[in-house]
């Protein structure tokens, strides 16, 4: 939708406001006049206006007053003076006091509406420009906030291999501030076991998919920091991308000059950590089964072996019999070999730990007979 622009026109005179007033409407402007100085207050305070005309010589004020007031309310508002007692220092004078144009009386229609329309496209282009400069501002303002918060160490090096941004998520990190790193070179961060490594993808210079993407580095913590105090190793680990920077060589319009560096680094410790917790996890997965195959295997034994020694002391009616004694042995031992096999199932998951109240004498007399057993078994 488009606005017709406003003009106040403030002159002593009505028949040059109504003048004015005639001959801009037929140019499709919006036009006011006052001829009291004294009502420009309650005037500025209903309207809001494009363009003022403003007459210097008025018997009821000076003009430079009312340019004042106007200016006051508005520092950006746009002022073409109109007068018939012009001079060179009266011109002067209004440009410096914030005037944007000056006209003197008589003036040809063709001068004033030249003059208006372009003033008025000044404040078309100024407006547009400051509309275009509050959006970059904005825009900059969420680009830094992200950049700034993101959990990320975002980075940019020159061609020598220098810092030249880092956010600062390098603080909560490492332990180094920003200003401290500005200007150095990426090494200064980077574990001395992958310097040479990181020659080629912290500082990377390729660009497109054959840059560096995926690849793990570990950085030093600043020994100053709290983070390295906390920690038990020395080095974080972060998965890195990064690509080259260039611009177009005034030498050739092919040939490109290497400008720096963009990367990004992923703190992976976390996840490093998880890896090896899968790891260990797995590990004791496949000794559990490994465990519990056996646990199977030696169970089904130790029936074989408790079979048979049941059936033989079946057939001894004696217990004073010494081999009643020594079947009578083994078939504990086989119990005690069942109780280890139901341990080894429940370490292996394939059975289940049975919690119930223990009778600690009966446990001390199990323990207590070993030694008899012992005797008995050596006595032959």
């Amino acid at each position: 939708m488009n606005f017709l622009p406003r003009v106040l026109v403030i002159d002593d005179e009505l028949r040059i406001c109504e003048s004015i007033k005639a001959l801009l409407q037929t140019h499709n402007y919006l036009v006011d006049y006052i001829t009291c100085p004294s009502e420009i207050d309650d005037t500025l305070g209903n309207k809001i206006y494009d363009l003022f005309l403003l007459d210097l010589c008025m018997p009821e004020a000076d003009g430079f007053d009312v340019l004042e007031k106007i200016l006051g309310r508005d520092p950006g508002a746009f002022v073409i003076i109109i007068t018939g007692y012009a001079s060179i220092e009266t011109a002067v004078k209004a440009l410096k006091k914030g005037a944007c144009d000056y006209l003197k009386k008589p003036f040809e229609p063709d001068d004033l509406l030249k003059t208006v329309k372009n003033i008025l496209i000044q404040k078309k282009l100024r407006d547009e420009n400051r509309i275009i400069n509050e959006k970059l501002r904005n825009s900059e303002r969420r680009y830094r906030f992200l950049v700034q918060n993101s959990p990320d160490i975002i980075y940019m090096l020159d061609s020598e291999g220098r810092f030249t941004f880092i956010n600062e998520a390098i603080e909560r990190l490492l332990g180094y501030s920003r200003e401290e790193l500005i200007g150095k070179s990426y090494q200064s961060i980077v574990a001395s076991e992958d310097r040479h490594r990181s020659r080629w993808l912290l500082n990377e210079r390729r660009t497109g998919q054959r840059a560096c993407s995926g690849e793990e580095i570990k950085l030093r913590f600043n020994h100053r920091a709290e983070t390295y105090r906390q920690c038990e190793v020395q080095h974080l680990t972060i998965e890195l991308k990064a690509t080259g920077v260039y611009a177009n060589s005034a030498s050739g319009r092919h040939s490109k000059k290497f400008l720096g560096t963009y990367g990004v680094a992923r703190d992976i410790s976390y996840r490093k950590h998880l890896e090896s917790q899968l790891l260990h996890a797995t590990k004791m997965e496949s000794i559990g089964t490994l465990a519990g195959g056996i646990a199977h295997d030696f169970n089904n034994i130790l029936m074989g072996i408790q079979g048979c020694a049941s059936l033989m002391l079946y057939d001894i009616k004696n217990i004073k019999d010494k081999n009643y004694v020594r079947l009578s042995n083994i078939e504990q031992y086989v119990q005690s070999g069942a109780e280890l096999t139901r341990q080894l199932l429940g370490f292996a998951r394939a059975g289940k730990y049975e919690v119930r109240p223990t009778d600690l004498n009966l446990l001390i007399e199990k323990c207590s007979v070993v030694p008899k057993k012992r005797s008995i078994s050596a006595s032959y």
